[in-house]
């Protein structure tokens, strides 16, 4: 299985991976976690279709991306004041509907990111540079952005409890994931 997980700082995507390796472990499944969330060195082409063209869904191995080129077109244009020309981000996405990829996107109440960025900043050194204005325009970007991505997206809306809780249960969620992307 090829998962992208998305959503804006602050909404639980690395929680969210560290269960759903869980799960992929306890299914007997091997899974190559790609934390691509630092700047991009080289074009998306390259950075993530060039550089992951190793991965096959037949291989019995799941790759979990920690964002992705859709990332880009939400710091992007922030960061560096540019994003991803549309023929750039069409080939990356027919790149990743070959391999089947499903993406997770991950959402929270603004108050809630604010508040996890915050207190991260201590910890974080990259979230230094955060502030609550900047927390809540890339979520606003990635809501913006969401319903454009071609690529068979499970939403958790705000307030989803991905922390390790007898309650949840979390092969659902793996199932969620597996339907979504046959």
């Amino acid at each position: 299985m090829f998962i992208i997980v998305e959503g804006p700082d602050g909404a639980g995507k690395s929680t969210a991976i560290a269960q759903l390796t869980h799960e992929l472990w306890e299914r007997g499944r091997g899974t190559v976690l790609v934390n691509p969330k630092r700047s991009p060195r080289q074009p998306a082409l390259v950075e993530y279709v060039h550089r992951l063209n190793w991965y096959q869904p037949e291989s019995g191995i799941d790759l979990i991306l920690d964002r992705s080129f859709y990332s880009e077109n939400v710091y992007g244009p922030i960061w560096r004041q540019e994003r991803h020309a549309p023929e750039i981000l069409e080939a990356c996405e027919a790149w990743a509907l070959a391999k089947g990829a499903v993406v997770v996107y991950l959402d929270e109440t603004d108050d809630t990111l604010v508040q996890r960025v915050t207190n991260d900043i201590e910890d974080d050194p990259d979230a230094s540079n955060m502030d609550e204005s900047l927390v809540r325009q890339y979520a606003q970007l990635y809501r913006q952005q969401a319903p454009t991505w071609k690529l068979p997206t499970v939403t958790f809306p705000p307030g989803y409890n991905f922390y390790p809780d007898p309650a949840i249960n979390h092969a659902e969620v793996y199932s969620r994931l597996a339907k979504e992307a046959q």
